[in-house]
């Protein structure tokens, strides 16, 4: 999926409704206080740099002296008159870059201002494809805001200007929150995409990064119900659903449940890999199953799947717990031999 390019009269908006929003009293706009942002500081001073036209010079000179303009003012906590800067900017043809947008947001972050953070984001929305640091610093500007309303309503307003693109902004945006400890927001996101009427509904992504999300907080049987949701809207699990699904099982000790996962995903066609017999092994091992944990580890190596420090590491821990000394040494032999051939978290990192 790709991010849509989004048209709509934004700039001449852009810096008034930011004033409006500043001057509103305390308590009368969500949970957040207008009074208490850092972009009032100093905003009645006037920008008087010189901004060169875009032919005017090298444009990498001209970008380079803005982003050092910018970053001064940021740092001076006048977030209204960086802004206006931009727009200046953008008058002059002079293209802001991505780095600049975030800088804008992790300002609007820090200011607890999520109208002006919604507002530079969907201005980001035009020009760039977000990246992590974008939707983090959108979420975190969420942080004190406590009204579920404005929740659903920002969730709302993003579903309608993004659905052309399906749910690739949204699904970023869902877990922008869950990264920054605001899971029942990204709860709550996700609920008013399931509406019928809803402009963009949650695809397999969604799914996956909810079913997380849930596994995370021990929540299995809401885990559980939105695994079947997902079956029911035709949406077919992948190797992360199940994976996703028997880890959070695993965790919980629900060792049955994951049997009856691993074996669905096999009637479906997806074979078990690294992660999931991961996560099996370890679950067995943690309960004292050592015969069943081993059994796991010699049907990964013959199916061919490269094996992990983490599994061989767990597995030894297991054989030494349960007084297999011999073959805790054996295994640590094996793993010591394996060297570079092993998987490690610098190869998941590199995957994801």
């Amino acid at each position: 999926n790709s991010i849509p390019h989004v048209r709509f009269e934004f700039r001449q908006v852009f810096f008034l409704t930011a004033v409006l929003y500043n001057s509103v009293p305390d308590g009368e706009h969500g949970s957040v206080s207008p009074k208490a942002s850092a972009c009032q500081q100093d905003s009645q001073e006037k920008v008087t740099v010189q901004i060169p036209s875009a032919n005017e010079g090298d444009p990498v000179s001209i970008q380079s002296q803005c982003m050092l303009h910018i970053k001064e003012l940021l740092k001076a906590g006048r977030l209204l008159d960086a802004i206006e800067f931009c727009r200046n900017l953008c008058r002059k043809q002079i293209s802001i870059s991505l780095t600049t947008y975030n800088l804008l947001l992790m300002a609007a972050a820090r200011a607890n201002d999520f109208v002006l953070s919604s507002l530079i984001f969907r201005e980001l929305l035009n020009c760039h494809y977000p990246d992590s640091t974008s939707y983090s610093a959108l979420a975190k500007s969420f942080l004190h805001v406590k009204d579920a309303e404005t929740i659903r309503s920002f969730g709302r307003d993003f579903c309608e200007l993004t659905f052309s693109g399906g749910a690739t902004v949204m699904n970023r945006i869902i877990l922008g929150f869950a990264e920054t400890g605001q899971a029942e927001k990204a709860l709550q996101i996700f609920e008013d995409m399931k509406y019928p009427d809803s402009k963009c509904s949650p695809d397999k992504i969604t799914y996956n990064t909810i079913l997380a999300i849930l596994g995370k907080s021990g929540r299995m049987q809401k885990m559980q119900d939105e695994f079947d949701s997902m079956k029911e809207c035709g949406l077919v699990p992948d190797i992360i659903t199940y994976n996703t699904l028997v880890n959070s099982f695993r965790k919980q000790g629900r060792l049955d449940s994951c049997h009856v996962l691993v074996r669905e995903m096999i009637e479906r066609g997806i074979e078990p890999d690294l992660l999931t017999f991961t996560a099996l092994i370890d679950g067995f091992g943690r309960l004292g199953h050592v015969e069943k944990a081993l059994e796991l580890f010699y049907e990964m190596k013959r199916r061919g799947i490269r094996l992990s420090i983490y599994v061989y590491r767990s597995l030894i821990s297991v054989l030494k717990k349960s007084g297999n000394l011999q073959m805790a040494e054996k295994i640590l032999e094996e793993m010591n031999a394996a060297g570079p051939n092993l998987v490690t978290s610098k190869d998941f990192k590199r995957n994801n």
